[in-house]
């Protein structure tokens, strides 16, 4: 997901990602192989930028097991966060929620549930990003290594 998400806002990439809840996922070996070599080239799914690594796929070695593990991780809440503009976007039921500000700031149903989504995970969202503040300054929180 990471590889093909940028912010709406500032079209800034990759994002950062910050994951609550998480659910381990099955994942056939045969289905990635295939996966893999109809969409990766390089041996791995991703064209561009792991997330799961966290680093860009040309400083990665090859490794049908490193999709494999991405793979393997279904995220159901999370937030990801833009690096410059520091706006973030929640991940509710599997799904990131991005609109753009002009969408997001008129529309009560993506009000609505990013105050639920305030409501259950506040606790857990790292300093700044609810004030529009750099990532730089996240003070007190680990960002997540790999998205855990």
């Amino acid at each position: 997901m990471l590889d093909v998400l940028a912010c709406p806002e500032c079209r800034e990439h990759p994002l950062k990602l910050y994951t609550f809840v998480e659910v381990e996922i099955k994942v056939d070996r045969g289905v990635v192989r295939k996966l893999i070599d109809q969409y990766g080239g390089r041996g791995l799914i991703c064209s561009l930028y792991c997330g799961y690594k966290r680093s860009l796929v040309d400083s990665l070695n090859e490794s049908i097991d490193l999709c494999i593990a991405c793979l393997s991780r279904d995220i159901k809440y999370g937030i990801l966060q833009c690096g410059r503009c520091g706006r973030w976007f929640p991940i509710i039921a599997g799904i990131p929620i991005m609109y753009p500000d002009h969408i997001r700031l008129r529309s009560r149903r993506a009000q609505a549930l990013e105050r639920v989504f305030l409501k259950r995970f506040r606790e857990r969202i790292p300093y700044g990003a609810l004030d529009g503040e750099s990532t730089d300054r996240l003070e007190n929180r680990k960002e997540d290594s790999v998205g855990r």
